[in-house]
């Protein structure tokens, strides 16, 4: 692997997806914004992921942005397989649906962004998602967000 890669800080998200009652999440950390107008963000995930397949059915998904308070659930749901976890149930995570997807939005997050899936790109070993923002809310805008960096959360 490229060492130089390992100096990208990349801001920790949970990528939320219709399943199950409430939907489900994963952690992800390689996302960022793409396009202004209209805005748009991507998201890399490998394909052999649940959560990808999930997406991909539904064609839709959320990022609740996690802040530093947050680690805990960046683990579990990072670690465990939605196939197998219902998350939100095991964790009892504190979840709405968004207004305009079907998939989960953490109320507890920083910020939650709506996405319609607009674009699949296949790249190395992972897919990149493409996703135009067609709802967002902020209800933590002073929290500081969880920083992955290096192979673990910035301090």
């Amino acid at each position: 692997m490229a060492k130089g890669l390992n100096y990208l800080a990349n801001s920790v998200a949970l990528l939320g997806y219709r399943d199950r009652e409430q939907g489900n999440f994963t952690t992800v950390a390689w996302i960022t914004q793409v396009s202004v107008k209209p805005p748009m963000v991507l998201v890399n995930v490998a394909p052999g992921r649940y959560a990808y397949q999930k997406i991909k059915e539904s064609g839709e998904f959320t990022l609740a942005i996690l802040s530093e308070e947050q680690k805990e659930i960046a683990d579990f749901c990072g670690k465990n397989s939605g196939a197998k976890v219902d998350k939100i149930k095991e964790l009892n995570l504190p979840v709405v649906p968004g207004e305009k997807v079907s998939a989960p939005k953490l109320t507890t997050a920083i910020a939650n962004l709506e996405c319609r899936l607009v674009q699949e790109i296949p790249v190395g070993d992972h897919i990149v998602l493409v996703g135009e923002v067609v709802a967002d809310d902020v209800p933590y805008p002073a929290k500081r967000p969880l920083i992955f960096h290096q192979w673990k959360y910035l301090d």
